[in-house]
């Protein structure tokens, strides 16, 4: 009888889908799995199993963490990996049936799929005051950016050469190379962190780097207690840096940029997603393109049908509109070790009262 052990040795033996070699974080989840499910055979698991390490997971904690919890996130990805190695059983090696993978709730959930929260100018202002000056950093260039978190931990030097982001398909989650132009405010950024490491004689290899020349270690979150402590004193609730990267999206979709160049920007490896998510913003766009369908003739009554009298087609040609758009007065940044130009110019909505307040 085949053991857990068994296949998931097998399994995280085999290449990924796009990136290689495993991901030490998948070593690290499956040798974690490995030590609780062993010697178990591989067709003997119930929905319980899962449960049982997941309130482990919750009441030992992270001894790494101080014993904190793990995130859900995490316990979330250990529940996929679990998955991942069944489903493995069953269809590469054909040692279970369908019936032999259970369901598992949450699957499908980590800190990246929870809807993600849009930003406004004074949450990325206040946290940019209270965050340290290595995250503030990082929060900035994201938000110049749309790189995802892991990408702007382990982002270095030559990858950010003439102008170019350029990082290679093995480091990013959608296995395919990302090759972008940097906007103006992501060069300021990177002529920041130069100068900083000049002036400290470092010459490291990656962009975002410690006092001590070092980027941050592979078992140090970005979002970690000084980020929600950052996030509590900046009254901004829940904030994770996923919601930076939907920020910058969203500012480029209210933009009226096209989602298929939003896709390339930000290396997403399929349309759906932004299609589903941003759509509904790109307001300049549909603007801009609503009316080729008509070819109509211009005489006005025929536009109006032709029996309205000219009072009445005259308040039809001028609807009431219920909303305005206004440009927010421009406002700086002041950051620790700095000041910057605001992060977005971009018009937002508001009611004609709040327009009134603001002329």
């Amino acid at each position: 009888m085949n053991t857990f052990r068994e296949v998931a040795e097998r399994y995280i033996a085999l290449p990924s889908k796009n990136l290689g070699r495993k991901k030490k974080g998948d070593v690290s989840r499956v040798k974690r799995l490995v030590a609780r499910f062993g010697d178990k055979p591989i067709d003997s698991f119930t929905p319980i199993d899962m449960s049982d390490l997941e309130e482990e997971m919750l009441i030992r904690g992270n001894p790494s963490n101080g014993g904190g919890g793990f995130k859900a996130s995490t316990i979330n990805s250990h529940k996929r990996t679990f998955r991942a190695i069944l489903n493995y059983a069953k269809d590469r090696r054909g040692l279970i049936g369908d019936d032999d993978v259970p369901s598992y709730t949450g699957l499908n959930e980590s800190e990246d799929k929870r809807n993600p929260q849009v930003l406004s100018e004074g949450q990325i202002q206040r946290m940019l005051l209270c965050l340290d000056l290595l995250r503030g950093s990082m929060m900035r260039f994201g938000l110049a950016t749309g790189l995802r978190v892991s990408n702007i931990k382990n982002l270095l030097w030559l990858e950010v050469a003439d102008g170019m982001i350029d990082i290679p398909a093995r480091k990013m989650k959608g296995g395919k190379r990302l090759f972008v132009p940097m906007s103006d405010q992501a060069k300021v950024i990177l002529a920041e962190q130069k100068a900083l490491q000049d002036a400290r004689r470092q010459q490291p290899e990656h962009v975002f780097t410690q006092k001590n020349g070092r980027p941050l270690a592979p078992s140090t979150s970005v979002t970690n207690k000084a980020w929600a402590n950052a996030a509590f004193n900046a009254e901004v609730a829940d904030v994770n840096f996923h919601d930076i990267r939907h920020t910058w999206a969203t500012r480029h979709a209210m933009a009226g940029t096209p989602l298929a160049l939003l896709q390339q920007l930000g290396g997403w490896s399929s349309i759906d997603f932004l299609i589903k998510t941003y759509t509904h913003l790109t307001t300049s766009d549909m603007h801009e393109h609503v009316n080729n369908g008509f070819l109509g003739g211009s005489n006005s009554n025929t536009q109006m049908g032709g029996s309205e009298k000219a009072k009445e087609r005259k308040v039809i040609r001028q609807p009431v509109s219920t909303s305005v758009a206004v440009k927010r007065p421009s406002k700086m940044v002041v950051e620790l070790g700095g000041i910057e130009p605001p992060t977005s110019t971009l018009p937002v909505f508001v009611s004609k009262t709040t327009a009134t307040q603001l002329n």
